[in-house]
């Protein structure tokens, strides 16, 4: 009987107009204020997680995520190393490659240009490197596939071709000498990997020729994780299983920090925009003070029909529960939707007023992406109850001091 009178008190102060008028503004404006608050940290919150979901999804793309290279340039007898690691359980795959380095021969002025050899198959299938690597040959057109960063450098279309000028630091020549590779272009790769940037793509077997390298030889193995979270426990299995003579190189690491930077901004950004609830609590505080200034008389009242001082706590507790509550459910609902529908409303807005907002080469992306989650909607929900919890002890603790033989004399 007690619980539910408790609860009826509350409940007709939190709705009552009967107040002084200040009261009643600085109590509505509290409730807005937590609702604005609740509706903004939705809103960044769901920000946020676009762009860790969008940066994440392209992430994905870039591979490989380790490169794994020999003491010496060039590595002979590498299939053990790559057959053990090929075997981890986060390994999606392990792709023997070469690659060097070069200089356009009519476009010497320019930053150097990689080479890039490849099987035309997925590896593991037996096969021999070159068959016949010491036999003269007549000099060749190798097709390669360039990366498009390269082919505006270049200014150079499919079929075009050009000469690349490398060498072979370690193979038969008792020094350094220049090797002439032409080439002609048959595609263009529209996704450069984070290592292969200004690089030539073509077969292992084109490129071993072209270097007078002996059968089987590569100088890197691109190992490739199932997925993203995997990037850690796949670099400490591949360690375990590295020889002595080899070395690791974490290419994931590049992104890895961009997305623990993208992490400490949203958390920077919730304890600034949390300044706004923060706010709006102390609003609450400041009219549950005046409201219980204003209701002495009914307090007194309350404790002279045998109300506890623990019930009259729970009151002004509850009330706050209250106005918390319906801040909360407003400040849920507008976030939840502004949330979702703020990739639209951005784009309304850049097509009406002909303004770029997002721009690609600040934010990565030329729009602004937005996904809503449920947990983060409870997690802002309950940290706005337990705020509300704290700004309502005070004034409930003022209640409970009230003396009802001096209020009921004096006033």
């Amino acid at each position: 009987m007690t619980q539910n009178l408790v609860f009826y008190i509350a409940s007709r102060y939190a709705r009552s107009s009967r107040y002084n008028h200040f009261a009643l503004l600085v109590q509505r404006l509290s409730v807005v204020g937590i609702a604005i608050g609740v509706t903004i940290l939705i809103v960044i919150s769901s920000i946020f997680n676009g762009f860790r979901h969008e940066i994440t999804q392209s992430l994905a793309q870039i591979k490989p995520h380790i490169i794994i290279t020999h003491d010496n340039f060039w590595w002979q007898g590498w299939q053990k190393t790559a057959h053990s690691i090929q075997k981890l359980p986060v390994v999606q795959n392990v792709t023997p490659r070469i690659r060097t380095y070069g200089v356009v021969v009519s476009h010497m002025n320019t930053p150097p240009v990689q080479l890039i050899g490849h099987f035309n198959h997925p590896w593991p299938k037996p096969t021999t490197i070159s068959k016949n690597a010491d036999a003269p040959k007549e000099p060749t057109i190798v097709p390669v596939r360039i990366t498009r960063d390269l082919q505006k450098s270049l200014s150079v279309e499919i079929g075009d071709t050009f000469s690349v000028m490398t060498a072979n630091p370690s193979g038969k020549f008792s020094k350094t000498e220049p090797i002439a590779v032409r080439v002609r272009v048959t595609g263009v790769i529209n996704q450069s990997y984070v290592t292969d940037h200004r690089s030539l793509h073509m077969s292992i077997h084109d490129l071993v020729d072209a270097l007078n390298l002996k059968p089987d030889t590569i100088n890197e193995l691109a190992v490739t994780a199932d997925r993203l979270d995997q990037l850690h426990q796949l670099k400490a299995l591949v360690l375990k299983n590295l020889p002595d003579d080899c070395h690791l190189y974490d290419i994931s690491e590049q992104y890895q920090a961009l997305l623990a930077s993208l992490g400490m901004q949203r958390l920077m950004m919730v304890i600034v925009l949390s300044l706004v609830v923060i706010v709006a609590a102390c609003n609450l505080v400041t009219s549950l003070v005046m409201i219980v200034m204003e209701r002495k008389q009914e307090i007194a009242l309350l404790q002279t029909i045998g109300v506890t001082k623990r019930h009259i706590l729970s009151v002004f507790v509850l009330q706050g529960l209250m106005l918390a509550l319906a801040a909360v459910c407003i400040g849920s609902v507008a976030g939840a939707v502004i949330g979702h529908y703020i990739t639209d409303m951005v784009q309304f807005i850049e097509q009406k007023f002909n303004i770029k907002l997002i721009s690609d080469q600040v934010f990565m992306l030329n729009y602004l992406p937005s996904i809503v989650s449920f947990y983060d909607i409870v997690k802002i929900s309950v940290a706005t109850f337990a705020l509300a919890i704290l700004a309502s002890i005070y004034p409930a603790y003022m209640a409970c001091r009230v003396q009802p033989a001096e209020v009921l004399r004096y006033e």
